[in-house]
């Protein structure tokens, strides 16, 4: 079995969704600290006629020490209707919208979220959902893990979930500091995932990378799943 872990991000882009497709369960890590600095945990991108657009949640607060699950969302601003009318101007005439439009609209208009873990995750688990991937979502705030931090806490996670394969990223970061032999020497094989973006059919004229989730699934609906697992290649260290 085949165990992915990342944290929860807004709306996040399609190689993201490419290693949850390519898993048999995806933990999100929700009990650790918020980062510092600008990161895609509240804010991603979708494509306009004029370009990339940046949809931004609105945070109460970061502070210190508060894990990602503790993130408040500023209440007083109307950035709800705001995201959701901006979607649906931008996606309106895609192929899909019609199709999965409700669904979406359901997350971002069906309750006041106050907490930005709790909207990230349902966002995560639906669009998962609609594309129609099986793969199996648990947080690691829900596990019972020993105390311990970094790479011991990754392999705990693993194990807990009783998979014997590693999928992580193949970034430079990661790949500078992943140690294999600590997880063969736990029984855990390390597989490395690789995604190529593939150039699909979008509104407004020409193809642009790096868009969020939404702009595949509104723009090639029941093609997402393939397309996203035709783009992600899993090899071992040997074969990067």
């Amino acid at each position: 079995m085949i165990a992915a872990i990342h944290q929860p991000l807004y709306l996040p882009w399609q190689p993201y969704f490419g290693k949850i497709a390519s898993s048999d369960v995806f933990v999100i890590l929700d009990d650790v600290q918020y980062p510092v600095g600008k990161g895609y945990f509240n804010r991603n991108y979708i494509k306009s006629a004029n370009g990339p657009v940046l949809l931004t949640v609105p945070l109460k607060g970061r502070g210190d020490k508060l894990t990602i699950r503790e993130i408040a969302l500023d209440i007083n601003q109307d950035w709800q209707n705001k995201h959701w009318k901006t979607i649906q101007l931008i996606y309106g005439k895609a192929p899909y919208f019609a199709a999965y439009s409700d669904a979406v609209q359901y997350i971002y208009l069906g309750k006041k979220w106050e907490n930005l873990c709790e909207l990230n995750i349902a966002l995560i688990c639906k669009i998962a959902e609609l594309i129609g991937l099986k793969t199996k979502f648990i947080c690691s705030s829900k596990m019972q893990l020993p105390e311990q931090e970094g790479l011991q806490r990754l392999i705990a996670i693993v194990k807990s979930v009783q998979a014997d394969q590693y999928l992580t990223g193949a970034g430079a970061g990661t790949m500078r500091y992943m140690d294999e032999d600590a997880y063969m020497r736990a029984g855990i094989g390390v597989l490395w995932h690789k995604y190529e973006q593939h150039p699909y059919r979008q509104l407004w004229r020409n193809y642009i990378p790096d868009m969020c989730i939404l702009d595949l699934l509104f723009n090639c609906g029941t093609e997402s799943a393939q397309m996203l697992l035709d783009c992600s290649t899993c090899v071992r260290s040997n074969e990067l």
